[in-house]
């Protein structure tokens, strides 16, 4: 009887942790990247970013993440969003940091598809955003 009562709660135990996928977002170090690419996704204008103190700017505001939303990130491309600019961290060591950044019902917002949908502030996004120009 107590064989079955213990192996009865391991497998209520198992079955309770699989389905909850727990993301976290890490953002690189400054010192780690190499260059930043944005892309404004409306008109496709690109900018690279390969100078330190820009680099260091942009790194500050993703890594200034505030909380996880409850949203999911289910697809590749964030949907139902304004103002997207994907943002790509290049890396010195090889290696791509990706995510995109948006405005979604006058809310801020860093999508990693797949991995998690994380408010930001927006004077964040802005600063991110005015670099673009």
């Amino acid at each position: 009887m107590y064989k079955r009562l213990v192996a009865v709660l391991c497998i209520a135990a198992a079955l309770t942790g699989c389905g909850k996928n727990t993301y976290t977002l890490s953002v690189p170090a400054p010192e780690q990247v190499k260059s930043v690419e944005l892309i404004d996704n409306e008109d496709y204008e690109r900018t690279v970013i390969d100078d330190s103190e820009r680099i260091a700017v942009i790194v500050s505001a993703l890594d200034n993440i505030e909380k996880k939303s409850k949203d999911e990130s289910i697809q590749d491309f964030p949907v139902n969003a304004e103002d997207i600019i994907s943002v790509n961290l290049v890396l010195n060591e090889g290696g791509v940091f990706s995510g995109f950044i948006y405005e979604k019902r006058n809310k801020y917002y860093l999508e990693q598809p797949y991995n998690g949908i994380y408010s930001m502030k927006e004077r964040d996004y802005d600063n991110i955003e005015e670099l673009m120009n």
